[in-house]
């Protein structure tokens, strides 16, 4: 599924290039951190993914529960709005998400042919990592009690 829908975002990503660049989005060096952004959220898709796999069998009704968290999380992650339109008190708690990094490093690259902020990248990518071993080690070492709940 993740394989699958990586491609149609790949897919995505291409017209959305094209349309900037049509728009006058020219371009520049910083496109050259398009590919670690990327690997940033595939590997933090990767690791939510996994997590939840290995707990949903246990907790079926916390695919419901994280389906709302998630919304939650979409809405506060920066995409309706700039983060530079929050309080600047309020900009480190926004950052905890590691989506709003990701939204921001995708705008400064694409929208503004800035770098991204590596050091909140970079926290998104160890972060991902830890959370991908911990989640595949879960799912390892309950991979023969799933088949008896799952039945």
């Amino acid at each position: 599924t993740v394989l699958a829908d990586s491609f149609k975002f790949l897919i995505v990503l291409v017209l959305l290039l094209a349309f900037l660049w049509i728009s006058g989005c020219g371009i520049g060096i910083a496109y050259l951190a398009l590919p670690i952004v990327l690997i940033a959220e595939a590997l933090f898709i990767l690791g939510v993914s996994y997590l939840v796999a290995g707990i949903v069998p246990f907790l079926p009704d916390l695919r419901i529960v994280l389906g709302h968290v998630f919304h939650l999380l979409f809405f506060l992650s920066g995409i309706l709005f700039s983060v530079d339109h929050i309080p600047a008190r309020l900009v480190p708690l926004f950052k905890l998400n590691p989506m709003t990094i990701l939204i921001i490093s995708y705008r400064r690259v694409l929208l503004h042919n800035q770098w991204p902020e590596w050091q909140y990248l970079l926290g998104v990518i160890v972060g991902s990592v830890i959370l991908l071993v911990f989640s595949y080690k879960l799912i390892k070492r309950f991979d023969r009690i799933y088949p008896k709940i799952c039945s």
